[in-house]
């Protein structure tokens, strides 16, 4: 939650990944794990909605073993205090990218701020750079060249 704790808050902000928290009926998951009963304080006071919720409701982005069983929840999530024009968030269940996580993806059509907005109104924040992958690093049979060519 540290980690959490230190993304400051700004308008039309994304945040995505795996969090190892489970958020029970706020995603369709089975169960709220004490990690997601904390993340759903700090999503609750920043405003936040898990796009996982409305737009793909219990659909696992985990899937494992254990004790001979498949296991399954809902722990990669799509986190923003945007609002979108037709989202859709889809969770791969038929790829393989040697992970027992599912690939996410999101994609929405977004309406940028009105001009009558002044930026005098907006406080002054520092911004963080966005995170790039390294797609070399993947040398997992064809996958570098999917994720090339579809992304």
């Amino acid at each position: 939650m540290n980690v959490l704790s230190s993304i400051p808050s700004l308008p039309n902000s994304f945040i995505c990944g795996d969090f190892n928290a489970r958020l029970g009926d706020l995603t369709g998951d089975a169960l709220v794990s004490p990690r997601g009963a904390a993340m759903a304080r700090w999503l609750a006071d920043r405003s936040l909605t898990v796009l996982n919720g409305p737009l793909a409701h219990g659909i696992p982005t985990w899937v494992g073993f254990r004790d001979d069983r498949e296991m399954s929840s809902i722990i990669d999530m799509f986190l923003t205090n945007a609002s979108l024009m037709s989202p859709r968030l889809d969770i791969a269940s038929d790829l393989s990218l040697g992970s027992d996580h599912r690939l996410l993806t999101l994609s929405f059509s977004f309406a940028q701020s009105s001009a009558s907005e002044s930026s005098s109104d907006t406080p002054d924040f520092t911004l963080h750079p966005r995170r790039l992958w390294n797609l070399s690093r993947l040398e997992v049979g064809s996958t570098p060249s999917f994720f090339t060519s579809a992304y």
